[in-house]
């Protein structure tokens, strides 16, 4: 996890992940957690990727399998390049936000992000 957290009140991991030329679906963040944290929201800067692409998010219900929950298209010519997941939800293990091109990138693209969140215990 990237960015810089508080300990008390809201707290914010941000940084930027490179997605890489090898394609396939990547993981553009992950919260590792073993305490509960209530996610408030997720951003993205998908301004630097030029072929469609999905946003997944995932997590760990049962605390040793990921499972996909929420699925997001992403089109080039006609979404916006801020992709905001609004989230109210509480989580006591591992969650990741993903990112699959539709075609080849051909080249790393640097994706921003910045997830917010509020420490529970």
């Amino acid at each position: 996890m990237g960015g810089h957290e508080k300990v008390n009140g809201s707290n914010d991991s941000s940084g930027i992940y490179s997605y890489t030329d090898a394609g396939g679906e990547q993981v553009v963040v992950k919260i590792a957690t073993t305490t509960r944290k209530l996610i408030s929201g997720i951003w993205l800067d998908l301004v630097n990727m030029t072929q469609n692409g999905t946003v997944r998010l995932y997590y760990k219900i049962d605390g040793t399998t990921y499972r996909l929950f929420r699925s997001y298209a992403f089109v080039v010519l006609t979404d916006p390049d801020g992709l905001y997941i609004d989230l109210n939800m509480g989580i006591t293990n591992d969650l990741e936000v993903r990112y699959i091109e539709g075609v080849d990138e051909t080249a790393v693209r640097a994706v921003p992000y910045s997830i917010v969140y509020d420490m529970k215990e």
